[in-house]
């Protein structure tokens, strides 16, 4: 995270992720004159990731944060690990099978991603496989039929189920929804927890990482320097992972973002018996209210 004017700089916000952190994160903020191969800005998850896939790769990084590793929303999101990227029927519709598959496969590269770095770096996130979508009427089951499809034509190597009605009313113990369809490649977990230990990775393989270092300016020219209050990074490329709070450059950015929005709200723990009723397979669920709004539930550790 990073912003041009940014002066305040502030610790993680009160939630039920910065309480359970496995541990709290202290790099030191930048001081004086650094060279580096690539400079990352934004201790998120894009800026994190990009930092352990070039360390994983040789490259030399350096990594500033304005605040502390993962503290905007990367760091207090809903927790899922949902495969998705809409509109693949019309892409293929329009680009042909070829183009289709390649963002299938894309779709899947993330969970991929994140879950060989939890297993390869040892990072313990809550990670809890499953995720169920369902439906509120009859005839969005239609679109939980086409996903079981979908993944038979391409023999699907990963356990997914069809929920019939019943199913569905017995395993997340309402009546509310009319089926759906779990997917066990996808889950959900702490993301504060996995943002800091995709971080400690990199650290482990070179990287240097400032927090409470917000970036003021970056002087272009063939091996750009990027500046903070107390130092600077001379780099061959910098790579700008800021996101919303990226003030850096708004006029080469400003036409290619948009905002997005995310609505997290968490209830006190529950009794073990009201998780047994109301989600006992422990699963991330989203269904689609009208028009075209998802909603998104998670089951918190039960140490919450």
């Amino acid at each position: 995270m990073t912003s041009r004017n940014q002066n305040q700089k502030q610790e993680h916000t009160g939630s039920y992720y910065a309480a359970t952190v496995n541990e709290v994160t202290d790099y030191a903020p930048l001081q004086g004159s650094h060279e580096t191969d690539v400079c990352v800005v934004g201790g998120g998850f894009t800026g994190v990731a990009t930092a352990l896939t070039l360390a994983e790769r040789g490259f030399r990084v350096t990594l500033l944060e304005a605040n502390r590793i993962g503290w905007g929303a990367s760091g207090r999101n809903g927790g899922q690990l949902i495969n998705g990227i809409s509109g693949l029927g019309k892409v293929a519709k329009a680009q042909g099978a070829d183009a289709g598959d390649m963002l299938w496969d894309l779709g899947w590269r993330g969970n991929a991603i994140v879950l060989e770095r939890i297993r390869q770096y040892g990072i313990a996130c809550d990670f809890k496989e499953g995720f169920v979508e369902v439906a509120l009427k009859d005839r969005q089951l239609a679109d939980l039929e086409g996903y079981a499809e979908e993944r038979e034509r391409r023999n699907w190597p990963y356990r997914y189920e069809l929920w019939s009605r019943e199913e569905t009313r017995e395993r997340l113990g309402t009546k509310t929804y009319v089926g759906g369809f779990a997917c066990y490649r996808d889950g959900h977990l702490h993301p504060l927890n996995l943002c800091i230990g995709e971080a400690r990775a990199a650290a482990g393989l070179g990287v240097a990482i400032h927090e409470q270092s917000p970036v003021m300016d970056i002087r272009h020219g063939d091996r750009p320097v990027v500046k903070t209050e107390h130092g600077e990074v001379r780099a061959n490329a910098v790579v700008l992972a800021g996101n919303a709070y990226s003030r850096l450059e708004p006029k080469h950015l400003s036409n290619l973002v948009f905002p997005a929005g995310s609505y997290i709200i968490a209830t006190e723990p529950l009794a073990e018996e009201t998780v047994a009723r109301i989600n006992p397979l422990d699963l991330s669920l989203i269904h689609i209210s009208e028009p075209t709004r998802p909603r998104l539930v998670s089951r918190m550790p039960s140490s919450a």
